[in-house]
């Protein structure tokens, strides 16, 4: 890319960048935007998980309590394991947008582990655990992808 005084104008091909017709202040104004996008709608998925984590234990009993083991030992061995191969191959922001949805998977389990009958607690136990599992995968992503993109603003 070629830079002129006030910013990207032109791609290597040659091709005009997007923003290459705004002004400076305007394609600052969207990067700003971006973020505080990212920051809310990051913090509404980050809220409502950490209510789950809050209030299954009390709701769920043990399973919850394994509900949310499951999260975290999932969520250390992927941060520090296997985050980095689909973030070098989705890329931060698609990233971000796949780990959330998969993050709210977590949620999900929770209210689906309260509907299953009394009679059936193996079944609770397992929806909670496929819960926290999947929950921690998307933990593990999300923080991951959520870093790469705060460094790169």
């Amino acid at each position: 890319m070629q830079d002129s005084s006030l910013g990207v104008t032109e791609s290597r091909d040659g091709s005009p960048h997007p923003e290459s017709h705004l002004p400076w202040y305007r394609r600052r104004l969207s990067t700003l935007h971006n973020f505080v996008l990212m920051c809310v709608t990051f913090s509404c998925n980050h809220g409502a998980v950490t209510s789950v984590l809050g209030i299954s234990v009390t709701l769920l009993g043990d399973n919850g309590s394994y509900m949310d083991g499951a999260l975290y030992v999932m969520y250390a061995l992927t941060a520090l394991l296997f985050a980095t191969a689909p973030l070098d191959l989705l890329g931060s922001r698609l990233s971000l947008i796949v780990a959330a949805a998969t993050y709210s998977i977590f949620v999900l389990a929770f209210p689906v582990s309260l509907l299953i009958p009394p009679g059936m607690p193996g079944l609770e136990l397992a929806v909670a655990l496929v819960g926290g599992i999947v929950g921690g995968f998307a933990a593990g992503f999300i923080w991951v992808a959520q870093g790469q993109v705060c460094t790169c603003i």
